[in-house]
């Protein structure tokens, strides 16, 4: 697995069609993450059996993990991880289709102050709501979490009330979680159900043909595209929050410098004061399939 983009430096993107938040009236902007994270919680392969192609069973399991236990791929651009899993044979046929779950998903941003200094966080969202033992909590389905410190995994939860800003302080994962945690925008991200779906489809093409017992391994690559992957309201494009760089995500500058990341703050019922940003779905460009000698 790997990534396809480039995201080394904070860059702004114009934003794409399907973004949007709610009828803000601030300029909407993304940002291409500098990594990617996936809790995987299944691999499965699914073969044609008919001209309607009904399956709807797996074929192959590559592998279906506990929830709380997932398989976790930190990826890094331009770079390629492997996981070794199933070692067993598929059946003949032809397989036409993967299926993957995933338990979460975890991108690194960058959070900038009004002094134009920038430091990368952790952004996590979860996809189902199963415990999670290494951080001790249960999440909301969509729920999302943000690194207090450098690229650590010291949680906070995030107060829509509160903002960003205040949520590294109030809000830890190790304490109190707020009675209005921030949610990922399920009719965005998962349109046209508006229903968070932790399992994600992809075509093989072309397809995979096994006609006896293979003699090879086959190695499936999947690359992410991070393009413009964080969505976040650009405060700081107007009078109302003159900026030092208009294209950061000054989420770490108080309200008087700029109002990035203050999501429902100061706003009550005005959707066109709040500050909006989230993470998004990482595309697949494509799935390949190659064999390799089989190592023993």
């Amino acid at each position: 697995m790997t990534t396809d983009t480039p995201g080394i430096v904070p860059v702004s993107k114009p934003h794409r069609a399907v973004t949007g938040d709610l009828g803000s009236d601030f300029p909407d902007r993304n940002l291409t993450p500098h990594s990617l994270t996936i809790a995987f919680t299944s691999f499965k392969l699914f073969k044609t059996t008919d001209q309607q192609n009904t399956t709807t069973l797996p074929s192959y399991t590559v592998f279906d993990a506990d929830p709380a236990r997932p398989v976790v791929v930190s990826l890094t651009t331009g770079e390629t991880t492997k996981v070794d899993e199933n070692n067993s044979d598929p059946s003949r046929g032809t397989y036409n289709r993967i299926e993957y779950g995933v338990r979460y998903i975890e991108i690194t941003i960058p959070l900038c102050n009004a002094n134009d200094s920038c430091e990368d966080h952790r952004l996590r969202f979860y996809l189902t709501g199963d415990p999670d033992p290494d951080l001790n909590f249960t999440p909301a389905v969509g729920e999302i979490l943000i690194s207090r410190s450098v690229n650590g995994t010291d949680f906070s939860w995030i107060s829509q009330s509160q903002g960003l800003l205040a949520s590294l302080d109030l809000f830890p994962i190790t304490g109190g979680r707020p009675i209005d945690p921030y949610l990922i925008p399920s009719a965005t991200l998962f349109p046209p159900s508006g229903v968070v779906n932790p399992l994600f489809s992809q075509s093989l093409t072309p397809v995979l043909e096994i006609n006896e017992k293979p003699d090879k391994e086959f190695v499936f690559t999947l690359n992410f595209d991070l393009t413009d992957l964080f969505f976040y309201d650009n405060t700081d494009e107007i009078d109302l929050d003159p900026g030092p760089d208009t294209f950061h995500f000054n989420a770490l500058a108080d309200s008087n410098s700029s109002r990035d990341g203050e999501i429902q703050r100061d706003c009550g019922a005005d959707l066109t004061c709040r500050a909006d940003f989230w993470p998004g779905i990482p595309t697949v460009t494509g799935v390949s399939v190659t064999q390799e000698d089989r190592k023993n």
